[in-house]
């Protein structure tokens, strides 16, 4: 219980997460299916967190293509395109290159979520 409402102290950020995680049995597929139905595809990104291995490093710049599932680990996985490479990587880590876009607040939302979850 604690989980779902502590959100609602964190102002409007909180209040969108708890709007996301409140209903849902799984909080993870809550964001899925959150997600899946908000946002645009393709958008550009930016890789937010240094990775300790892999293609893919800090700052790198991506375009998001999809959604492509859930892990339990690195929560929901998108494919992306680096170049004219493609790779299966994880939303949180990445960060939405245009703030005035409308995918920016959830994407953002949803690894502030993850990062505290």
């Amino acid at each position: 219980m604690e989980s779902v409402f502590s959100w609602l102290g964190l102002g409007n950020e909180g209040e969108r997460i708890f709007s996301v995680v409140a209903n849902a049995d799984d909080p993870l597929e809550g964001w899925n299916v959150y997600l899946t139905r908000l946002l645009k595809f393709p958008f550009d990104a930016v890789v937010s967190e240094p990775q300790d291995e892999g293609p893919l490093d800090y700052k790198d710049k991506v375009q998001v293509q999809s959604i492509c599932g859930t892990d339990d680990m690195y929560g929901i996985l998108v494919d992306v395109t680096f170049g004219l490479r493609q790779y299966l990587f994880p939303l949180c880590d990445l960060s939405v290159r245009d703030k005035k876009s409308p995918n920016y607040l959830p994407v953002h939302d949803y690894s502030v979520w993850f990062a505290n979850r």
